[in-house]
């Protein structure tokens, strides 16, 4: 099989959830894939090439496309999708260790706001070329939840940071949108169930949410956003929700 060139996506935290549907989903319809993640990528494809990465570390990251095909002048669009995350540490602000802190805010913030610099540079002297990034972000973005409040907080910056990268390209420049899914069944949403209530009071409310069979699938909401990505569909720095 012969990669369609005209279309690169470079997807974080593509090991599971949104990431890994979004990533096979974009290989059914002709795009190459570049997938990062600190678990194993359990994608086989002849577009797909899978790059082992701690994202929590941003002293590793200038080499994430500097390891990819140099030519980029053979495609047509390319996008980065920043949607590697977590929502540990969980808990009383004041009870949680420093460090975990850290790998959070590195995680879900500091990482995409490098990833979206370096993907600026890389791609800063292309010409006729669509150029785009998609945040992930959440509703924790704009709503408080007790005990959640380093990932409200990095939730909260992505969306920022999208608009004001979205000032700074302007209309003719790389489009960026911040898209929060949702409330997904992935991975993570068990974690949040499996939390104890003293620890995050609103557990109840995804509890319900599971028994009502109201989480939206991964791969409906990865097809939902490709569709949006090729349509070009979307406002710059549009802070948008499924």
């Amino acid at each position: 099989m012969v990669c369609n060139k005209n279309k690169l996506a470079f997807i974080t935290g593509a090991s599971r959830g949104l990431g890994k549907n979004l990533a096979l989903t974009m290989l059914e319809n002709n795009w190459e894939v570049h997938g990062f993640a600190r678990s194993e990528i359990k994608i086989t494809h002849p577009c797909f090439t899978a790059k082992s990465k701690d994202l929590s570390r941003p002293d590793k990251l200038k080499e994430i496309f500097t390891e990819t095909r140099k030519n980029l002048n053979d495609y047509k669009s390319i996008v980065l999708v920043n949607n590697a995350g977590t929502i540990s540490p969980t808990g009383p602000l004041e009870q949680l260790k420093p460090e975990q802190i850290s790998v959070l805010i590195n995680l879900n913030l500091t990482t995409p706001l490098l990833l979206m610099g370096e993907f600026g540079r890389l791609t800063g002297n292309l010409k006729n070329i669509t150029r785009t990034i998609i945040n992930i972000s959440s509703g924790a973005g704009k709503h408080p939840y007790q005990g959640w409040v380093p990932y409200c907080t990095s939730k909260a910056g992505i969306d920022m940071a999208t608009e004001a990268f979205a000032l700074e390209q302007g209309e003719e420049g790389i489009k960026i949108i911040s898209f929060s899914p949702g409330v997904m069944d992935t991975k993570m949403q068990s974690q949040i169930r499996n939390l104890k209530p003293e620890i995050f009071p609103s557990k109840n409310r995804f509890l319900e949410l599971k028994r009502q069979n109201l989480l939206s699938s991964p791969i409906k909401i990865a097809k939902y956003l490709l569709n949006k990505l090729e349509q070009q569909s979307f406002e710059q720095g549009a802070i948008t929700t499924y």
